[in-house]
């Protein structure tokens, strides 16, 4: 019983030990976080800047471990509060793993938001897979290819009835700037020769811009009767644009005597963009 009470005894001297020493090295850690500084809270960027443009400007120091400017991480960026502008946010660790935070806003002095690019006419055979995704790309000025966000916000497309089909497209990047577009969708008994190419068939331009459509043209292949070449002037275009109005247009290109040069239309959509 006598050797028990001793243990027992021991037991508590090394355990009061062990927790005084615990004590004594957590008054001693490091308790105070480090600090980060801004030579501004506002950042204007350009998108082609590298990433690490956002760190420009930024100084970090600790009162143990000194200056910690080179460990300052972004951990992320804000939604857009408005166009081209969103909050950066930051991190730092000392040693001791005290952090200290920081936000500042980012302006994006020639931000523009996502555009979509189309190669090709949308025309497809009657009964054909109407595959259009395939020609359709979105691109956005900071992060690039986007296309794998598309999404198909309305269409109501039949491959087995022939017809012109309104379909909107939509994209979002990764700061929450979403951007749609309307196009055209061609379904035809007929298979489709292209005769009349443009340049792209979906354009921007800017508010009150000028813009003239048969400088979309970049040629034509069809012939008549005699073998003449289809000249412009024999060209017609229907639909109108109002680039005072920012929106979403739609024009279609057809020859005017169909029944010499066939009955082939072109479609292009027009984003008027806003200031």
């Amino acid at each position: 019983m006598r050797y028990l009470r001793i243990g027992v005894v021991l037991l508590f001297i090394a355990a009061l030990a062990l927790y005084v020493l615990t004590l004594i090295n957590e008054l001693k850690r490091d308790h105070t976080p480090p600090v980060i500084n801004s030579v501004s809270d506002v950042v204007e960027l350009s998108v082609k800047d590298d990433e690490s443009k956002l760190l420009e400007g930024l100084t970090a120091s600790d009162d143990v471990d000194g200056d910690l400017t080179d460990n300052i991480i972004l951990s992320n960026l804000s939604h857009f509060t408005e166009k081209g502008v969103c909050k950066a946010n930051y991190v730092v660790f000392d040693k001791a793993h005290n952090s200290a935070f920081y936000t500042r806003t980012v302006r994006y002095t020639d931000y523009t938001s996502p555009r979509f690019e189309i190669d090709q006419p949308l025309s497809y055979r009657l009964g054909s897979n109407v595959r259009f995704a395939d020609s359709v790309r979105a691109v956005d000025s900071i992060d690039g290819d986007i296309t794998q966000s598309i999404k198909i916000a309305s269409a109501n497309i039949s491959n087995f009835s022939e017809g012109v089909y309104p379909v909107r497209l939509e994209v979002t990047n990764r700061f929450g700037d979403k951007a749609t577009a309307d196009i055209m969708v061609v379904v035809s008994a007929r298979e489709y020769q292209q005769t009349l190419a443009l340049k792209d068939y979906i354009v921007y331009i800017k508010k009150d811009s000028e813009f003239d459509p048969f400088k979309e043209i970049t040629g034509t292949t069809a012939v008549d009767g005699d073998g003449n070449k289809a000249q412009l002037k024999d060209i017609q275009i229907n639909g109108s644009v109002d680039t005072s109005t920012p929106g979403c247009y739609s024009l279609v290109y057809s020859y005017k005597k169909k029944e010499v040069f066939g009955s082939s239309e072109v479609f292009l959509t027009i984003v008027v963009e806003g200031d």
